[in-house]
C-alpha cells in the first residue's frame, strides 16, 4: 500500500501492491488502516486526524480546537493555540498535539537509546529499553576471561550499585556456582541470576575467599 499527501497531510492518492488506485474503494485494507500521515490516526468519517490529545484537520491545516498550553514559549506563532507545527510541517510533526517540540525530542532520544544499545552490546549485553531488560549475549567478551567480585567492587566508579549473593554446589564432577544480583545497573534499577562453572579458578572454595577470583562462565 502507498498514501500520497501534500505537505499539510490531505490525500492525494491511495494505490494497492499493484500500483493500482484504490481511494474508492471503501472495503479495500488500505481504506479500513486508520494510522495514515505521520503514523497519525485517521477518522475516515470526519476526514480529521487524532493527536493524542485534539484533532487535526489537514484541509484546514491546523487544529480544531485550542491547545492546552496558551504559548509554548518558542516565539511569536507558539501564542497560536490552534495553529499545526508552526506552519512547517514538512520537517516537523506533532504525535501528541503539544507542540512539534515533543516529536523532536522523542527523536532526539532515539538516538541516544540506540547509541547506548550499541554500546551495551559491545560489552556483551543486549538490552531492551522498553521492557527493561538486559540479557547476556552468546558472544560476550566477559565468556574470554570470566567473572569476578572486581566488577562489582567497581561498579560505583561507573554509576551502579550492585549487592549479590552466590551458592555452590557440586554435579557432574564439577564445581557450580549460582549468583544472584540486583541493584543499580546505571541504565536501571534490575536483578539477575546466574550459573557458573567454577572448576578453573584458583583460589580456595570457601566463598569468603573468592573476592577477585576469577570464574569461568558456563
Amino acid at each position: 500500500m502507498k498514501y500520497t499527501y501534500d505537505s499539510w497531510g490531505r490525500p492525494i492518492a491511495i494505490l494497492d501492491g499493484s500500483g493500482n488506485d484504490v481511494s474508492g474503494n471503501a472495503s479495500h485494507i488500505a481504506n479500513i488502516n486508520p494510522y495514515r500521515y505521520r503514523s497519525y490516526r485517521y477518522d475516515s468519517e470526519t476526514g480529521l486526524y487524532y493527536l493524542q490529545s485534539r484533532y487535526y484537520s489537514a484541509d484546514w491545516g491546523r487544529f480544531i480546537n485550542a491547545d492546552a498550553l496558551i504559548s509554548t514559549g518558542q516565539g511569536l506563532l507558539c501564542h497560536n493555540m490552534y495553529i499545526y507545527c508552526e506552519n512547517n510541517p514538512i520537517s516537523r510533526s506533532d504525535s501528541s498535539g503539544y507542540g512539534w517540540v515533543s516529536d523532536l525530542f522523542n527523536k532526539a532520544k532515539a538516538t541516544v537509546m540506540q547509541a547506548a544499545k550499541t554500546v551495551v552490546n559491545a560489552l556483551g549485553f543486549n538490552w531492551n529499553p522498553s521492557k527493561g531488560i538486559v540479557t547476556t549475549l552468546p558472544s560476550a567478551p566477559q565468556r574470554n576471561f570470566g567473572f569476578c567480585d572486581l566488577y562489582d567492587i567497581m561498579a560505583p566508579a561507573a554509576g551502579a550499585f550492585i549487592q549479590h549473593k552466590m551458592t555452590e554446589f557440586d554435579y557432574g564432577g564439577k564445581t557450580w556456582a549460582i549468583w544472584l544480583w540486583k541493584g543499580n545497573y546505571s541504565f536501571g534499577l534490575g536483578r539477575s541470576v546466574q550459573c557458573r562453572n567454577c572448576n578453573n579458578e584458583s583460589t580456595p572454595k570457601s566463598p569468603a575467599l573468592r573476592r577477585g577470583s576469577i570464574f569461568n562462565i558456563i
